[in-house]
């Protein structure tokens, strides 16, 4: 879709208006043109080759918006294709066998962002993707046996660009590596001192100390000297460690806490180096559910907590429970985002959940 401010073909067959009061104009190889009234300026729908849900055919022979608001295009030798904006709501990038310019593979399990906007992309067995977003086009990074510099494994669990801007890529069975753009540096399972004892690498975080934090899935949590490439499992002064095999999320909060999802509920560590546990077994603060999913913190300093059976909303030592009953679309959370407006956004095993208002009278949709 682009503007412009003449018709991208003279002859005009069929003419509709949609609820906008804009005027749709289905042309003869030019696509269909839509009318701004207001702007005076003219948008061009027409087909990509590279885009299945593009407008099928250029030549429009029939046009007609029915009660509820759709545009339906009939064209020559292309079928039949309807709009409405909120069929759209959510844009769908797949892989189109044989589209150079498609998702190499569907199966997604991160995302991270750098400086230039562009995205990097762990798969579920379809290795590393980058997406350059001014040309639209996905490059795929693959392990090679005979390559030890390649990526170490196609399944990539967890995703973080660091305050350097390296790429480091947590995968499952096959180690951890970082990317410096060229070649992959592999740390894999040793079991001698200093090592990373685990091929499992669930999270990777960088404080606001710059401490490299790893979170595995069975052999616990590790501190990384990214200077001397140790692995160490004391992580304060008193050269303590916390009691759980797996880590699943780790979180710096605005007081410099961090906290440690586990599947034995939440470890706290605080800045003075005391390490505290909240899970469904605790006194005072009792969680629901003992496997944490995410953690975030909203602008007013509460910690959001999700669990597989529901989303705990954490504010000093008070704790709050959010479920299904009040409105989510389900109790297993699997992530959650807080959006710039400061509203929480929760992605559950049955949908997308955004929950709006503050204080204890929170809106679901």
């Amino acid at each position: 879709q682009h503007l412009q401010n003449e018709l991208s073909n003279p002859f005009v067959g069929n003419i509709v208006q949609d609820d906008k009061g804009h005027l749709w104009f289905g042309t003869d190889h030019g696509g269909i043109n839509v009318y701004d009234k207001k702007t005076k300026s003219l948008q061009i729908i027409g087909n990509d080759k590279y885009d299945l849900r593009s407008l099928p055919y250029n030549s429009i022979t029939a046009l007609y918006r029915d009660k509820s608001g759709i545009i339906w295009a009939g064209t020559y030798k292309g079928g039949i294709s309807y709009y409405h904006p909120n069929l759209l709501l959510f844009s769908l990038i797949k892989s189109y066998p044989g589209l150079p310019k498609s998702l190499p593979f569907d199966d997604v399990n991160k995302f991270v962002e750098d400086r230039k906007g562009n995205l990097w992309i762990g798969t579920n067995g379809g290795g590393l993707l980058y997406y350059d977003n001014s040309q639209k086009t996905f490059t795929q990074y693959l392990h090679d046996p005979h390559d030890p510099t390649s990526l170490s494994s196609n399944v990539i669990v967890s995703l973080l660009l660091d305050s350097e801007d390296r790429l480091w890529i947590g995968t499952y069975r096959g180690g951890m590596c970082r990317f410096d753009g060229k070649k992959f540096k592999v740390f894999h399972r040793d079991s001698a001192p200093g090592k990373l004892n685990d091929d499992s690498v669930w999270e990777i975080y960088e404080d606001s100390q710059h401490r490299f934090w790893i979170g595995t899935l069975s052999s616990g949590l590790y501190l990384l000297d990214k200077k001397t490439e140790q692995f160490s499992k004391s992580y304060t002064r008193q050269g303590q460690t916390i009691n759980s095999n797996y880590i699943s999320v780790i979180f710096e909060d605005s007081k410099k806490r961090l906290w440690i999802g586990t599947a034995t509920g939440l470890a706290l560590l605080a800045p003075d180096d005391k390490i505290s546990y909240i899970n469904t077994s605790s006194s005072r603060m009792k969680l629901m559910n003992d496997l944490i999913y995410d953690i975030k913190e909203d602008k007013t300093g509460r910690i959001w907590v999700a669990t597989q059976e529901g989303l705990h909303v954490i504010e000093g030592t008070k704790i709050r429970y959010l479920t299904q009953q009040d409105g989510l679309s389900d109790d297993a959370i699997l992530a959650l985002l807080v959006d710039n407006q400061g509203e929480i956004w929760a992605s559950t095993n049955k949908g997308l959940s955004a929950i709006v208002g503050k204080g204890q009278t929170e809106k679901f949709i």
